[in-house]
């Protein structure tokens, strides 16, 4: 349950509120439950705080600090703009489950990794055609000629082809292909589409190494979504079901041994 001095203080208004924090840095507000339906939370300062099960459905939470704030099955009915010109929607949004983020990884490296090999491929035949008098040599025996020219190509499609899958699928759907399947998209913390420097941003902070292991439960987000203030949200309140016992250990066991089966057989073709 939410702190009822803290739920006050936010009552009596942001100004109150934002004055209070400022005085207060080293409290984190506990606002865990709390009913704040259509509440202006225009450019209040939430960092830190603990919005666990909170309903701000239909919240205006324009300009609002979300940052390092506890969103564990918050409630969202936020009016947000698409960037294409249409009309406002209202849409049901959750922060994702790790289950679901989970998902979402091993099928798009797979994509990614399917990626990396043509990528890698096509640039190898090119550079052999172009540079051997318009013939295809072998390509084993140009890669054991050629080691430091093929190591550099593989390298540069590792980092390009990984960044240019995540980059061009988040401009064009704002949302990864495995997005598509698990009903996720990415918004930033004021509930927004990510523009094109965010986005470049995300794709990139996901090159850095053990970025998969900067997972935090309580915000439920990485490196790339904190570094760039964006979440993770679903787009259907029944995907986000948790699995509990059995069923869920089972399930994500299954999954992780079609993932390793699958991303073998990508890496031997």
């Amino acid at each position: 349950m939410a702190n009822r001095q803290h739920l006050a203080l936010l009552i009596k208004g942001v100004k109150f509120w934002n004055k209070w924090r400022l005085q207060n840095p080293k409290i984190s507000p506990d606002l865990s439950e709390a009913h704040l339906t259509k509440a202006n939370l225009t450019r209040a300062n939430l960092s830190g705080a603990n919005l666990t099960r909170a309903d701000l459905s239909g919240a205006n939470l324009t300009r609002a600090n979300l940052e390092q704030a506890i969103l564990d099955n918050v409630t969202f009915r936020i009016n947000y703009k698409y960037l294409t010109g249409k009309e406002q929607q209202q849409i049901f949004l959750k922060t994702a489950p790790w289950q679901l983020r989970l998902f979402n990884f091993m099928i798009d490296d797979l994509i990614s990794l399917f990626i990396i090999k043509i990528g890698y491929t096509a640039t190898l035949l090119s550079f052999i055609y172009f540079f051997h008098t318009g013939e295809f040599l072998n390509v084993r025996n140009f890669i054991e000629k050629n080691l430091l020219i093929a190591s550099i190509l593989l390298i540069f499609w590792s980092f390009f082809g990984y960044f240019l899958y995540y980059f061009i699928s988040e401009v064009i759907f704002q949302k990864s292909l495995s997005k598509i399947f698990t009903k996720t998209r990415v918004i930033t913390i004021h509930g927004l589409k990510p523009n094109i420097s965010t986005i470049a941003k995300r794709s990139f902070y996901r090159l850095i190494p053990l970025e998969y292991f900067s997972w935090n439960r309580q915000t439920k987000t990485c490196w790339h979504d904190r570094w760039t203030r964006t979440l993770v949200i679903t787009e259907s309140e029944e995907i986000i079901k948790e699995y509990k016992g059995f069923s869920q250990t089972f399930l994500m066991f299954i999954c992780l041994r079609i993932y390793s089966s699958l991303r073998g057989f990508i890496s031997d073709l």
